[in-house]
């Protein structure tokens, strides 16, 4: 939106109070209505993007803000400056998208790994072979199968809980 309103005018106030009139939502919103605000009680464009600047919780706002104040502060042009930022917030959220699909990928390869251990546990162990019968009757058998049980549920525990992240 700010792209926009620098191509028409290249000034900060007309940007800010035109993106305002669009009612973005928040939490951006709320952050030009303040400078807004700030600005028609008097304060200077530098002294209110600076305040802002400071709210701001997230580091991309911050960068945002900065380049902004400086262009007004040096005469820049904020087309050009909206115009780079934008293409920048769009490759970083293609590469988001791209990871997305990346993680999706694996969580697709972890599930095929479970299943092969568990069909890989049903034909060695509990085949009426020989090493159904290790596993399944000896001492050290049992005891190697316990361990081989914890290490998988451990695996399990660890695999929820990066796949819940994602």
């Amino acid at each position: 939106v700010l792209t926009k309103w620098g191509s028409v005018r290249n000034d900060v106030v007309y940007c800010l109070q035109k993106t305002d009139e669009t009612k973005l939502s928040e939490p951006i919103g709320g952050y030009i209505k303040e400078m807004c605000i700030r600005l028609e009680k008097g304060m200077s464009v530098s002294e209110a993007l600076s305040a802002c600047q400071e709210n701001a919780l997230s580091e991309e706002l911050r960068y945002v803000l900065i380049n902004i104040r400086y262009a007004y502060e040096k005469g820049g042009s904020l087309y050009r400056i909206f115009k780079s930022l934008e293409n920048q917030f769009f490759k970083i959220d293609e590469e988001n998208f791209k990871r997305k699909i990346n993680t999706l990928s694996d969580k697709y390869a972890v599930y095929l790994s479970i299943v092969m251990v568990m069909a890989t546990f049903y034909m060695v162990v509990l085949n009426k072979g020989q090493s159904g019968q290790y596993y399944l009757k000896t001492e050290t058998g049992m005891l190697l199968l316990g361990v081989f049980a914890l290490l998988f549920f451990a695996g399990m525990l660890i695999i929820t809980k990066v796949v819940k992240r994602y």
